[in-house]
């Protein structure tokens, strides 16, 4: 399976131009909805997108190539792939996944949903809290001054600054400094100048 080698407006237009990927993308985005998931798109097995929905208009996934992340990668491999990053249209930041589409044993592409980590912000109502991707780096917060800032042992200081910009669009981060506390029974985390 080969990569298109079309300028991203011209493929677009391509895909665009069929009437049935026109009517997926509109099905696309009624399950946006229906699922309360922000976007969802379908790749061929070259990793092109052929039909988005939920996208905002000057950020449509359609005609964008995802063949290097580690969802469509995870899902090829028959996989449930799972996996945070900065959307490559949208900016934002959002938790992936995805699932591949077989027929007869044939790899055909993969379908994935994003969840916006705005949309699950909720999960950390105290300030001092705060949840981590599988690189170690903070993707929500209570407090939005550990945004994208990284544990001690983190596994971003393992991936290459491509990588980094790639998947995070920043080949920086800084850490956050934590050591344990003991309250009596219970130890805890105690975040340096809280």
């Amino acid at each position: 399976v080969q990569v298109t080698s079309l300028p991203l407006a011209e493929f677009r237009k391509i895909l665009l131009a069929n009437a049935d990927l026109r009517e997926l993308e509109k099905r696309l985005s009624a399950m946006t909805v229906e699922l309360g998931v922000d976007q969802i798109w379908v790749m061929n097995a070259a990793g092109d997108s052929i039909a988005s929905g939920g996208f905002p208009v000057d950020a449509s996934a359609t005609g964008v190539n995802y063949v290097d992340r580690e969802y469509f990668q995870m899902a090829k491999s028959g996989r449930i792939g799972r996996q945070s990053a900065v959307g490559r249209t949208t900016g934002v930041m959002g938790v992936f996944y995805s699932a591949a589409v077989f027929d007869g044993g044939r790899f055909l592409g993969v379908v994935t949903v994003k969840v916006e980590t705005t949309r699950l912000a909720h999960m950390v109502a105290n300030k001092n809290a705060f949840i981590t991707d599988e690189n170690g780096v903070v993707i929500i917060a209570g407090d939005p001054t550990y945004y994208m800032k990284v544990l001690p042992d983190g596994k971003v200081s393992r991936l290459s600054s491509e990588e980094k910009e790639s998947r995070y669009r920043r080949r920086e981060f800084k850490k956050i400094s934590i050591a344990p506390a003991d309250f009596g029974s219970t130890p805890l985390i105690h975040l340096a100048g809280s």
